[in-house]
């Protein structure tokens, strides 16, 4: 074991080597996932905070960790690595091999280890942005094709939206924005709405609509909650509309860390052609 107050990093002896040598052992005759757990010094600094008695939550909002799962481990009195491998394996073993965790923090203090397990908050890179914007416009689409009530409104089914360069677009850039801005609001840094934002793309459009979010990592969690949300979910069910285009930000430096928008529109209806009435003439004998 090290010192009080020693982090432990990844290849170190003692807690940290202990603990990636469980996830290589079967725990419940079900084989260890292999993986090492990545030391984070953001869960190192959130573990060196528990000593104190603080809550987990806290510490790991304290040190800016970014995850969806945290999981504590308090061995006491551990004198020696192998004390330390055969408390683990016999009561935390469960935890320690989850597949669920690929990330870990420890903090030593005397014979005593903080053990901080956690799951990365999975943000979407920008090479994936295509395909989650097509499961998106799939998900909508989904959603337009089934009657729904959306707060206080009725909407029958609505034809399939497709994807519009300009409002992909115009999306993209409002989420920069967002991201930018660090809020999540429909006025981009220029003060511009949607409505100047698309027009300025060069799409002519008659209607136009925009719903935005912020902190949804997955397409199918990002359309439930806006189908949640009465005027979201209006905006996604209205039959006027036939194009959209969806795109997020990223800013890891933020507490929601991702920001989403989708534009929906639709082209001007066409002005109608005055039909001309043919004259008619007539003549008489007499």
């Amino acid at each position: 074991m090290r010192s009080a107050g020693d982090y432990t990093a990844a290849g170190d002896s003692g807690v940290a080597d202990v603990i990636n040598a469980q996830r290589s052992k079967p725990c419940g005759g079900l084989p260890g996932p292999g993986t090492p757990l990545r030391s984070v010094d953001e869960l190192n600094s959130a573990a060196a905070l528990l000593p104190s008695g603080m809550n987990i939550a806290a510490a790991v909002a304290g040190s800016g960790y970014r995850g969806t799962h945290v999981r504590v481990i308090r061995l006491r009195n551990v004198v020696t690595d192998r004390k330390a491998a055969r408390i683990i394996a016999r009561n935390y073993c469960d935890s320690i091999n989850s597949s669920a965790f690929e990330e870990r923090g420890v903090y030593l203090q005397g014979y005593d280890a903080w053990i901080i397990l956690g799951t990365p908050y999975p943000i979407p890179t920008a090479d994936q942005s295509k395909a989650l914007a097509n499961r998106i416009v799939v998900l909508v689409n989904e959603a337009r094709a089934e009657s729904r009530r959306c707060g206080d409104r009725e909407f029958s089914a609505a034809p399939p939206l497709q994807l519009a360069d300009e409002l992909q677009q115009a999306a993209l850039i409002h989420s920069e924005d967002m991201s930018l801005l660090r809020l999540v609001t429909h006025l981009g840094r220029d003060g511009e709405r949607v409505a100047e934002r698309v027009t300025q793309l060069g799409y002519s459009w008659g209607a136009v609509g925009e719903n935005i979010a912020a902190g949804q990592t997955q397409p199918e969690s990002l359309v439930a909650e806006w189908l949640s949300s009465p005027g979201h979910c209006a905006n996604i069910m209205n039959p006027v509309f036939v194009d959209m285009g969806v795109a997020f930000s990223t800013n890891l430096e933020t507490k929601l860390g991702i920001y989403w928008t989708l534009v929906l529109a639709a082209p001007p209806p066409p002005i109608p052609v005055p039909v001309k009435k043919k004259r008619r003439w007539w003549s008489t004998r007499e």
